[in-house]
């Protein structure tokens, strides 16, 4: 229907805050990242992986923020007669915190230029995420559509950083790892 349209469109609006803040961090994040990896020194990477803990962290606790207090947000975003916006809001903000993880560990693949991996996780998940909809819509209505896209989301970041940790071995328990690995 057009108010459930108008509701998701309200939170999408609203979530879409988070990526553009991850977008933008983004365009300073790869060149630092690139930097950083063709030292090839342990400290360089180290410092790498702390910088993603942290910015993941970060992106998680705004998400979490979003999704906390979403219905006060909801209501002074987008006014009265949108408060059932703040329930697919609780979806769509974590969906663009893992958004923006995807972008700290798709860098690797890029620096690599091992992109053609990453093409194959976008085409897969893009699909996983069609069905899903397709599925939960039927479920959920509009509702459905922000949970496809978390799922969706939470796998594409998941893939994003299984493959940067073949791509180029990093510390990430913080210990130093093999000599040859560096």
């Amino acid at each position: 229907s057009s108010v459930a349209t108008g509701q998701y469109f309200a939170a999408f609006q609203i979530a879409a805050l988070l990526s553009a803040l991850a977008n933008a961090f983004n365009a300073a994040w790869n060149p630092w990242l690139y930097t950083r990896l063709a030292l090839r020194e342990y400290v360089a990477l180290r410092q790498v992986v702390i910088a993603t803990y942290v910015v993941a962290l970060l992106l998680l606790a705004a998400a979490a923020v979003l999704a906390l207090f979403s219905p006060m947000i909801v209501r002074i975003v987008a006014g009265p007669g949108y408060e059932p916006a703040a329930d697919i809001l609780r979806f769509l903000a974590p969906a663009a915190a893992f958004s923006g993880i995807y972008y700290l560990f798709s860098g690797y693949a890029f620096y690599t230029r091992k992109t053609v991996q990453l093409s194959v996780i976008t085409a897969s998940v893009a699909t996983l995420q069609v069905v899903l909809t397709l599925v939960l819509v039927a479920r959920s209505g509009a509702s459905g559509v922000a949970i496809a896209t978390l799922i969706s989301a939470f796998i594409f970041a998941g893939c994003a950083a299984i493959l940067s940790c073949r791509l180029i071995p990093m510390p990430w328990l913080l210990r130093r790892p093999n000599a040859e690995a560096v």
